[in-house]
């Protein structure tokens, strides 16, 4: 490859992203002066602008206002095209809207006094076969929120193209008429099922073949208003989804344009990714990536998003859509738009509507119960203050899936899909520090008993367990060595040694000052590391320490329980229990009493379910179902006890449980989001909970 060739097109890219935006922004632009910006590209800059917008002006009814902008002859409209005319039968000009770099737009009167909008293009350079299949193409294609193509003529060498007449852009509307939530998500919901009319293959082809469409261009300013109702406009863009070369050529602005086309590919999600974009700018005013042209392609291939405009409970909803991988976002636009109604519902009851005969009766009950509850007044109990206020700590861009508590409750970490640690400082309820070390997401963090330094394991890729120091805000070493997954990691007492597990199927001991591994501890089967399987039954899925960090207790893919001495690395105990992975356990601080529960499903398991919470003692080697659940939930043994259990189910109320008693008291009257991981300090004052909403949230005993 020649590097010359590849940095003319860059640059060019660069200028393309430019000129883009100027437009975007209404600004009047000089192609002279805009080419003595780019004095390398006086020859390929031009063609590529007109090639951008030959097909943008073809199929869209945007036009720049009347004015000087890029005075091409070429470009002229004849002065003998004026008010009144009627250059095809049954339309008539009414005044000219604007103009562009390719002709100039006219609001017109169709059949039946519709008004419309005509766009006028000289035929200088003629229409080649791409240009004429996709007019006839998009034409043909009727929907209640898909701005209309009417018709085409070629008439004196102009090409006529007849619109739906649009009133005003949607951000234009948004800052005009300020309508509410439910207005704006109801005219994303119109845009998302004109984006999946057009994503379906239903669209015939002249020759017959079948064939489904991207829009390639969803931003505000390409979603019009048309007698008050949301439709998508400026088909310019637009292409056939090819399944066989998934290829994709370029002209998408970049603000709004998916990693896949960065790459010259596109995909069926490729439209879904702009209109989350779209609702990020509509809903908070800023876009998820800023910056220059490469630092916003950087930041779409490479980084995750600012989502910090839109409301806590959406952005989980609102990263899916926005995940790099086009396999892992929503099936489609309306389930992305219909899983922000649904985290946006809150059940609200509604009275019943009552007859009279009903209020009586009602009545007679009301004074029955009353009679009835003066035999029972001693019995009545206030409800119960709960047990904990709950504070929640916002800096996350992806599910947490970890956190861990400082002893004396002033320093909490916490890891994310995102792949950032955030430290916090609780006392002041903000973010310390954040590392972004990691190039996958974290699954275990971990932090010494003084508060000083931390732990974090990497997911998949990222195999590495790294050791931070929390006063200086740095990275102090890597602990290299582990094959796949880092499920958990965890300091011992005297924060010099810690301890990692993983999906390699080992668990490693390691001298923290050295970095060096110091004890391999003993698998059910003899370990090979060059023939690691992603389902092997050996994997450590959770594994938790003793108060005095001489016992370890691992949970294995296949649902063993195993305790291990960790002076010497042997294994002193293996229960067996179902095939099950049990991704929530907790131990009493002796290490006698371990607690198992389905903690949740990763997207790439599908392991067999048992919605079950299992007590297990590590001493007589029984176990003991304590009961089961509607779903995943997250256990934890509170602080210096040996029979009381927090519980915090997906579904429901979190719960403090005595185990010997069988009772249940509840510590938080309800809970917003899904909770991935729970964790605590030694006096059981505070709980730190990692949630699927983004959140981190801290517990705070009344």
């Amino acid at each position: 490859m020649d590097p010359s060739k590849y940095e003319i097109n860059q640059e060019l890219e660069e200028a393309l992203f430019k000129f883009e935006e100027q437009r975007l922004l209404q600004k009047d632009i000089s192609l002279e002066s805009f080419l003595l910006s780019y004095p390398a590209l006086k020859d390929q800059l031009p063609k590529a602008i007109q090639k951008l917008q030959r097909m943008d002006w073809l199929l869209t009814t945007d036009a720049e206002p009347t004015g000087e902008t890029f005075p091409d002859k070429e470009t002229l409209i004849p002065s003998t095209i004026t008010k009144g005319d009627s250059p095809v039968s049954g339309y008539r000009l009414i005044k000219k809207i604007g103009r562009g770099s390719f002709g100039e737009v006219w609001e017109a009167k169709g059949p039946g006094d519709v008004s419309l909008a005509m766009k006028i293009i000289p035929m200088a350079n003629g229409l080649d076969i791409v240009e004429i299949r996709a007019l006839n193409l998009f034409k043909s294609i009727r929907h209640p929120h898909l701005l209309s193509i009417f018709g085409f003529w070629i008439i004196e060498e102009h090409l006529w193209i007849a619109f739906e007449l649009a009133e005003m852009n949607f951000l234009e509307y948004v800052n005009k008429t300020k309508p509410n939530e439910n207005e704006i998500l109801s005219m994303f919901t119109d845009a998302a099922e004109a984006l999946n009319f057009l994503n379906q293959k239903r669209h015939l082809l002249e020759d017959g073949e079948t064939v489904s469409i991207l829009h390639r261009d969803i931003k505000p300013q390409n979603m019009l208003i048309v007698g008050g109702a949301l439709k998508l406009g400026d088909f310019g863009l637009a292409r056939i989804l090819d399944e066989e070369t998934n290829q994709h050529s370029g002209g998408m602005t970049p603000s709004y344009s998916p990693p896949e086309f960065f790459q010259e590919k596109m995909s069926a999600t490729s439209d879904q990714y702009s209109l989350a974009i779209t609702y990020c700018q509509i809903q908070g005013g800023t876009l998820p990536f800023t910056g220059n042209a490469a630092e916003i392609m950087a930041g779409h291939c490479n980084r995750q998003p600012d989502l910090s405009m839109i409301p806590i409970h959406q952005r989980w909803v609102v990263a899916k859509a926005l995940d790099k991988n086009p396999l892992k976002r929503w099936e489609s636009c309306t389930d992305f738009i219909s899983q922000i109604k649904l985290v946006n519902s809150t059940p609200a009851k509604t009275p019943s509507r009552l007859n009279r005969r009903s209020i009586f009766l009602g009545a007679l009950i009301g004074i029955a119960l009353i009679a009835l509850s003066l035999f029972s007044i001693a019995a009545m109990v206030k409800p119960k203050k709960p047990v904990f206020d709950e504070i929640t700590l916002v800096g996350h861009l992806g599910e947490v899936y970890c956190a861990a508590l400082s002893e004396d409750g002033k320093i909490a970490i916490s890891g994310s899909k995102d792949k950032q640690v955030i430290v916090w400082d609780l006392e002041n309820q903000k973010a310390k520090f954040i590392f972004n070390d990691h190039t996958e997401d974290i699954i275990s963090v971990a932090v010494s008993k003084d508060g000083k330094q931390a732990l974090s394991g990497g997911h998949y890729l990222d195999n590495r367990v790294i050791l931070w120091d929390l006063v200086k805000g740095t990275k102090v070493k890597e602990l290299a060595g582990h094959q796949h997954r880092i499920s958990n990691v965890c300091f011992l007492p005297d924060g010099k040694k810690a301890i990692s597990c993983s999906w390699d199927c080992t668990a490693r001991l390691w001298d923290l000052e050295s970095g060096t591994q110091i004890q391999f501890f003993e698998l059910l089967d003899t370990y090979d590391p060059k023939n690691i399987q992603f389902g092997s039954p050996r994997q450590v899925w959770r594994m938790d320490l003793s108060e005095d960090g001489k016992t370890m207790v691992c949970c294995l893919r296949d649902g063993k329980i195993c305790v291990y001495d960790v002076a010497s690395g042997k294994r002193i105990q293996t229960m067996n229990g179902p095939e099950q992975i049990y991704k929530s356990l907790s131990i009493n601080k002796e290490a006698t009493i371990a607690i198992t529960a389905f903690g949740g499903q990763m997207e790439t398991m599908r392991a067999p379910i048992d919605l079950k919470i299992i007590r297990w003692d590590l001493i007589t080697a029984k176990r003991e179902v304590l009961m089961e659940t509607e779903g995943a939930v997250e256990v934890l043994f509170a602080p210096k006890s040996t029979s009381d259990l927090f519980v915090f189910p997906k579904k429901g109320s979190p719960f403090l449980y005595d185990l010997n008693t069988k009772l249940k008291t509840n510590i938080l009257s309800h809970l917003d989001s899904e909770v991935n991981c729970i964790t605590g300090n030694d006096d059981g004052t505070t709980l730190l909970l990692g949630s699927k909403d983004f959140s981190v949230r801290l517990l705070k005993r009344n």
